[in-house]
């Protein structure tokens, strides 16, 4: 089992994938559990600019009029617009098309399961990164911002792992709302956990959810790679879940998690299937 998270890959589905878990070998996989898809306001521009992608991410929740008063509230405090290249006029142009989006028309904007653009809208909405000027930036700054932090208890996983999404196969970005509506009550030392307990919880539900799907195939070994998993704290959250659990936990040692290793997963694949 792999537990594949990054900025963005080519799914099998024509999507850009980046938050996956996938059963399988060299010869054929199959994707198992995967992130809610979130449109893309804007395509690629999300990817350089984090604030896109975290409007992006709140107009997904299904009642409009609280999604609305809440990113008022968020930017009423943190002036989100002034993050926006063209300010209020791109930020409102964005609102407007997020009133749009179906997420069911894979051709209206391009979806994304990516952790690597979930970790950037975090990043946006506590005011660590608002522009893209090298590859992984937005969440690499996220990661030093939390390093010092202390994770809190916000949300019942446990409720949350016996859920519809879990059982369809889907995990969540939903749950963003939730910290949101914490967000105005913390005071700046504060955020700094609120930021830690949101990538310590997702992290930990990629960490619990592949565990019960490993016992459900009779899987001993997962393992993680990816861009994403150069990030230290997100890959100890979920090795402390699968060691804990009496399962072996795989890492890269030799050939780079990142884009630098995919050639060699690509020649494994090619032999595998030709020789």
């Amino acid at each position: 089992m792999g537990i594949t998270l990054d900025g963005v890959g080519y799914g099998d589905d024509g999507q850009s994938w980046g938050g996956e878990i996938l059963i399988g070998g060299y010869r054929e996989y199959r994707r198992n559990c995967h992130l809610t898809p979130v449109p893309m306001i804007g395509g690629d521009l999300c990817a350089k600019f984090p604030g896109r992608m975290l409007l992006s991410l709140l107009l997904m929740n299904q009642n409009k009029d609280d999604t609305i008063d809440m990113i008022d509230r968020l930017n009423h405090k943190l002036h989100l617009e002034d993050n926006f290249p063209q300010k209020k006029l791109e930020f409102d142009f964005v609102l407007r098309q997020g009133h749009s989006v179906d997420p069911s028309n894979k051709e209206q904007f391009p979806l994304t399961s990516s952790m690597g653009r979930w970790l950037d809208a975090v990043s946006s909405l506590f005011d660590v990164s608002h522009i893209r000027t090298y590859r992984g930036e937005p969440a690499m700054r996220l990661e030093g911002y939390i390093w010092n932090g202390i994770p809190q208890k916000h949300f019942d996983l446990d409720d949350y792992m016996k859920s519809e999404e879990i059982l369809s196969h889907k995990l969540f970005y939903d749950y963003v709302d939730l910290y949101v509506s914490k967000f105005h009550d913390e005071n700046k030392s504060k955020k700094v956990n609120l930021a830690c307990s949101m990538v310590n919880d997702i992290s930990s539900l990629f960490g619990r959810t592949a565990v019960n799907l490993a016992e459900i195939n009779g899987i001993n070994h997962i393992g993680i790679s990816g861009g994403v998993a150069y990030n230290d704290r997100i890959v100890s959250v979920i090795k402390n879940i699968v060691d804990s659990n009496n399962l072996i936990f795989l890492q890269n040692k030799n050939i780079p998690c990142g884009d630098a290793g995919i050639s060699i997963g690509q020649i494994s694949v090619a032999s595998s299937r030709y020789i």
